[in-house]
């Protein structure tokens, strides 16, 4: 018996599926050039730019208040090098990683001051690191599964 994995090296597009760990789904609806994107003006992270910018409009209707919780423990786990299991029905003591953020001259809540290209003063954004997985759900892959042509 031979076991052979292949592995497929490819870039997102739009329309590709990703996923938070909490269920929360979405497709990439656009990509921009670095430029274009926000950026940190002061702190520790000043002149990062985010990977993945995420619609905050689906917290509500979903109610997966989850990725708030993980992003604020990451964030402070980062910066106090401890490690965090941040899964659903675990006791979280979220005002330690408030704490910890604020021994690092970082905003308790999250969020960092940043430049949006087209805006004329820095806003307050809630900038975390998340977790986020591609799901099989390509663009490309489903192209050329089609007879046919995209319609």
């Amino acid at each position: 018996m031979i076991k052979i994995k292949l592995r497929k090296f490819s870039k997102y597009q739009e329309g590709d599926k990703e996923a938070f760990r909490y269920s929360q789904k979405g497709t990439i609806g656009r990509i921009e050039v670095r430029e274009n994107l926000p950026q940190v003006i002061s702190g520790p992270n000043e002149g990062v730019t985010p990977d993945l910018i995420f619609n905050p409009h689906g917290f509500p209707s979903r109610q997966t208040m989850g990725i708030l919780i993980e992003g604020i423990m990451t964030k402070a786990a980062l910066y106090n090098g401890k490690r965090v299991n941040v899964s659903a029905f675990r006791d979280i003591d979220i005002e330690e990683a408030k704490r910890t953020l604020e021994a690092n001259d970082m905003d308790p809540n999250g969020y960092e001051e940043m430049k949006i290209p087209g805006q004329p003063e820095p806003k307050k954004v809630f900038f975390v690191p998340l977790y986020v997985q591609a799901l099989k759900h390509h663009v490309m892959d489903k192209i050329s599964m089609r007879s046919s042509g995209m319609k």
